[in-house]
């Protein structure tokens, strides 16, 4: 029952119950303050009666006095004073009645003292009469017979017996008086010891009930804290029961947290150990790759090097003069395309690189790649089997990405194929999207490595692959080039040795829509006209190289080193084309281009940004700049004078 109260109702009952207690000494104590407050009027009436009796012996006196004096004297006018004194007797017993109360002794001793002087005062009366009489003699005999007679030993023996009567009850008020005034003092120190005591009890009581629950909830606690089964539950419905209830309820929601949590951790761990893998992997990668990105940098400078050499020779014969600068001409491209392949992996990785989508034959493209390809095609002696797209398939594309990923693909066939493959390309539709394959006659691809073909620095174990070089990036440049183009590219091959195809598969266009070229260099004049070009940069071999090879071409050309010297060349030379550097001494190319459109002759000269910075915040630098165009380092020869021989419109800056 005590356990089924809440801890409100235990704290009401241990308030309550001394509340209860003193509540009942108050009112004993009431009762015993009315008691002594009857005690204490009793007492008084008591004295008071004794003050009443001794006024009514004062008053029999004075009126034997004046009876005597009466007689003695004769004298009839004496005898008012006599009867003043008999009133005043009848008045005084009157008021010992009405003090007597309800006390049956004390009525009945009234009573018999008011009968005794009754009779003593009728013959009194009688001996008053002779006096007034002038019976004075008779008077006399009549007062000297009663004199210590029966009537006046009858009043005095009835005063004296009311008066110990009197003594007595007043005694016994006064004992009961002071047992009352004990019992008024005693009783709250009683009553505050009593509910002391009583409170101390419930106390005790309520604090080893209290403290036996705490401990089974402090146990069940140190189970939980040790993973052990938790105790019984608390049965009743006050605070540490609800508190019991609720830390059950908590250890369930830990237990299944905990569980959760373990599960987490044990797949949060094995994450980790395929990532530790992974980021192991991907450093066994990227240690190859600085392998052989060192070896593919060394390789083209060993015959760039030796056909310097050649040409440093005086007795060199035009032919092996010919053919040491087609050597360099052939690496130094290498080297190019090395470079702009990890330029474009940077790009992609960091998800900066731009489409310049447009409406393209996929004829086109192929025919590009195969142009781009060739030489190596042609170098490993592989013999390409074009298939001709028929009808025409039109794309809506970069032309020059598409072109990188099939000319990466051929290029990737010719390194993995034995000199003398063979090499298939074809282009054709396949329902909405356009499908571009690419397979040889190689050595194929292990298909434990197939679903890591495309991944970065990722090179398959074959025998080729450490003959014919290459960085594992080129397969990585053609996924994310096809994907951000929304197509997709698959690898197969039946096994080592039996050749591999490479599948991409494009959107493309509807068959009826209408082609619509778009020349990335727009056309204002008429090619083959010379121009007067100024070359700004501050690399002096740049400079003079591009210088020199404008000059060969029929153009008249002048270099500065800085923008300064910029600037007085336009206003002496005034150029139909700049050539502009970014990064110059003193004044950066943006403020020379800006202070060139400041000035009046300034406004029609064809500005082209030549620099290393080829982001796409380089490009809208240059457009506020005031530049027409935007061209990359290391700029191909044939592009330099094919830009110089007919500059196009002022379109938005491109790569």
């Amino acid at each position: 029952m005590w356990d089924r109260l809440t801890f409100l109702n235990k704290g009401l009952v241990l308030i309550s119950v001394p509340l209860l207690f003193q509540l009942a000494f108050f009112g004993l104590l009431a009762d015993i303050q009315s008691d002594y407050a009857r005690a204490t009027a009793s007492t008084i009436a008591s004295k008071e009666l004794l003050r009443q009796t001794g006024a009514v012996s004062r008053s029999l006196r004075e009126l034997g006095n004046s009876l005597r004096v009466a007689v003695l004297t004769g004298d009839p006018e004496l005898t008012d004073s006599y009867e003043h004194s008999a009133q005043q007797i009848r008045q005084d017993l009157q008021d010992l009645r009405t003090l007597v109360g309800g006390n049956a002794e004390q009525v009945a001793e009234v009573q018999a003292l008011a009968t005794a002087v009754d009779k003593w005062l009728a013959w009194q009366a009688e001996t008053i009469r002779l006096v007034r009489e002038g019976q004075r003699w008779q008077a006399i005999q009549r007062a000297r017979a009663q004199i210590g007679g029966p009537l006046q030993d009858e009043v005095r023996r009835d005063i004296k017996t009311f008066i110990e009567t009197s003594d007595r009850l007043d005694r016994e008020q006064t004992a009961a008086l002071e047992q009352t005034r004990v019992q008024q003092q005693l009783l709250p120190q009683a009553g505050l010891c009593v509910s002391i005591v009583i409170t101390v009890l419930l106390v005790f009581v309520f604090g080893r009930s209290l403290s036996g629950r705490l401990a089974v909830l402090t146990d069940n606690v140190n189970r939980l804290a040790q993973g052990d089964q938790l105790a019984p539950p608390l049965n009743g419905r006050d605070e540490v029961a609800q508190l019991d209830r609720a830390f059950r309820h908590m250890a369930g929601e830990i237990e299944q947290a905990t569980h959760t949590l373990e599960r987490r951790i044990a797949e949060r761990t094995s994450e980790l150990a395929h990532a530790n893998e992974a980021l192991r992997e991907a450093d066994r990668r990227k240690d190859h790759f600085v392998t052989m990105l060192a070896h593919e940098l060394r390789n083209p400078l060993a015959p760039v090097r030796n056909a310097l050499q050649i040409l440093k020779t005086p007795e060199v014969s035009r032919e092996n003069a010919q053919h040491a600068r087609e050597i360099m001409d052939r690496q130094v491209r290498h080297l190019v395309r090395l470079v702009d392949d990890l330029l474009d992996v940077s790009r992609i990785t960091r998800g900066v690189i731009e489409l310049r989508r447009e409406r393209v034959d996929l004829a086109a493209i192929l025919a590009a790649a195969v142009e781009s390809a060739r030489p190596t095609i042609d170098d490993r002696g592989h013999e390409l089997i074009h298939a001709v797209v028929s009808p025409p398939i039109l794309l809506d594309a970069d032309p020059m990405r598409l072109s990188q990923v099939v000319s990466n693909l051929l290029v990737n066939a010719a390194k993995y194929t034995p000199a003398g493959g063979r090499i298939w390309l074809t282009g054709e539709r396949g329902g909405s999207d356009a499908l571009i394959r690419v397979r040889d006659s190689g050595s194929g691809i292990d298909p434990e490595f197939l679903p890591r073909v495309f991944e970065l620095f990722s090179q398959a174990d074959r025998s080729l692959a450490h003959s014919q070089g290459g960085l594992g990036i080129g397969l990585m440049l053609v996924r994310s080039l096809v994907e951000l183009h929304g197509g997709m590219v698959t690898a197969e091959s039946p096994g080592i040795g039996q050749g591999s195809e490479f599948v991409v598969r494009l959107p493309a266009l509807p068959a009826e829509a209408v082609a619509e070229n778009r020349e990335t260099i727009g056309r204002f004049a008429v090619a083959g006209i010379l121009r007067r070009v100024l070359v700004v940069d501050d690399n002096l071999d740049a400079a003079e190289s591009s210088a020199f090879l404008l000059r060969f071409s029929g153009h008249e050309v002048e270099i500065a080193n800085d923008g300064e010297a910029a600037l007085r060349a336009v206003r002496d030379f005034r150029p139909d084309i700049v050539l502009l550097d970014i990064g110059l001494p003193g004044l950066s190319g943006y403020e020379v281009a800006r202070e060139i459109r400041s000035r009046p002759d300034g406004k029609g000269v064809i500005l082209a940004a030549v620099t290393g910075y080829g982001q796409e915040d380089d490009r809208r630098h240059a457009r506020e700049a005031g530049f027409d165009y935007h061209l990359t380092k290391p700029l191909d020869p044939d592009t330099l004078t094919a830009f110089v021989d007919s500059p196009g419109t002022p379109v938005p800056a491109r790569a």
